[in-house]
């Protein structure tokens, strides 16, 4: 049996204790609400960084990004003209890029459709220049953080005609700042050696061709990096505020240095902390109701199929994990197309002649057959000549 509740001698009704409920509920509702919009949120750099390449033959490209930086997660987003954007991002699993680009008729963007890229972090590849030095320059740091466990060959930032140029460095043409995990300094040297173990990797999505003469350009320098200053952000943060990049021409000899090809120079303009919602994200937001092309670079090693890439038309409603029914359907399939495609077929000997190949044999029959008729033509005229 329950007693009545008193206050001062007045008794007061049961009907009231709802009301004291609600109120409870809702001082829980704002408590939480306050804990999560602290814990929800994190603090991340915000930096605007201008990037040009200039050509050797004068030509000249330039964008400005933005960067969003926290920890090893980072994005990079770059707006571009006529609606253009290519968006890349790392946020602790894979590297994601979207492109999106307008789709117009008569002059007139009547819609858009996306490009999009997975790649295996923590280095990145296929993106453009611009992006890839952006990245190298102030988003690495989980990459040389890997450095220490995990040695992983990064290349230059840039495509050649090899689409992959095949260069190596050691420990004395690199400088990282140790404390923040980016680079100081980067020599890159050309290695045939690492173009050869390139070319096994990939043999079917690369046109990579090894001449003899390579050898004597191993160890030329094809590439450097050399961050110019540093920019104290705060009392823990150093970044660099002018980065240059220079790109070689492949050089005759090891000890001949490469005529300039291009130099690539950045330059932060702004940078700031500020608080990332918990609604934002570091990786692009996959497009709604759009099918999308998605190139996987996510199995690109020597032990799955040797293969560089592969893609896949869908229209889902997340970025799929390596062990997506969509991924493994789609990677079966490129395996098995490659696998018609690219089998040898086995060499057809004959037995009396041992190790004498089929197509050698009917090369020698053709000969002899060629022979036979002009030595009986010879005889026929000799023949009539004398009669």
């Amino acid at each position: 049996m329950t007693m009545p509740l008193t206050m001062k001698g007045i008794m007061i009704r049961k009907t009231v204790m709802p009301y004291w409920n609600s109120a409870l509920l809702c001082s829980v509702f704002f408590f939480w609400y306050c804990i999560s919009s602290v814990f929800g949120q994190q603090d991340v750099l915000d930096l605007e960084i201008e990037v040009t390449v200039s050509s050797a033959h004068g030509f000249t490209r330039q964008g400005s990004l933005r960067v969003l930086q926290s920890g090893e997660y980072w994005s990079i987003k770059w707006d571009q003209e006529k609606s253009t954007t290519q968006h890349w991002g790392y946020q602790g699993i894979d590297i994601i890029g979207l492109e999106t680009l307008p789709l117009e008729e008569d002059g007139e963007k009547v819609g858009e459709h996306h490009r999009a890229f997975i790649l295996p972090a923590p280095i990145i590849f296929e993106a453009d220049e611009l992006i890839q030095c952006a990245w190298l320059a102030y988003c690495s740091k989980a990459y040389f953080k890997s450095l220490e466990q995990y040695p992983h060959p990064l290349d230059v930032p840039w495509r050649g005609p090899n689409l992959i140029v095949g260069t190596s460095y050691d420990s004395s043409d690199m400088d990282f700042n140790h404390d923040h995990f980016l680079p100081e300094r980067i020599n890159w040297k050309w290695d045939s050696n690492r173009r050869a173990e390139l070319k096994q990797l990939l043999p079917f999505f690369t046109k990579i061709r090894i001449s003899p003469r390579e050898e004597r350009w191993n160890g030329a320098i094809v590439g450097k990096y050399e961050a110019l200053e540093w920019k104290k952000i705060d009392e823990t943060t150093f970044l660099p505020l002018e980065f240059h990049i220079s790109r070689k021409y492949t050089p005759n000899s090891a000890n001949k240095p490469g005529r300039s090809l291009s130099e690539i120079t950045g330059t932060l303009r702004n940078a700031r902390w500020r608080r990332l919602n918990a609604s934002e994200s570091f990786i692009p937001a996959y497009p709604s109701n759009a099918r999308l092309r998605i190139n996987d670079y996510r199995f690109s090693d020597n032990t799955y199929f040797k293969l560089n890439n592969f893609y896949y038309v869908e229209n889902l409603s997340a970025w799929p994990d390596r062990q997506h029914p969509v991924v493994m359907q789609a990677l079966v399939r490129t395996k098995q197309f490659y696998d018609q495609q690219y089998r040898q077929p086995p060499k057809v000997h004959i037995p009396f002649f041992g190790r004498v190949e089929i197509n050698n044999f009917l090369l020698f029959a053709v000969f002899v057959a060629i022979m036979g008729f002009l030595m009986l033509y010879w005889k026929a005229w000799e023949k009539s000549r004398n009669t």
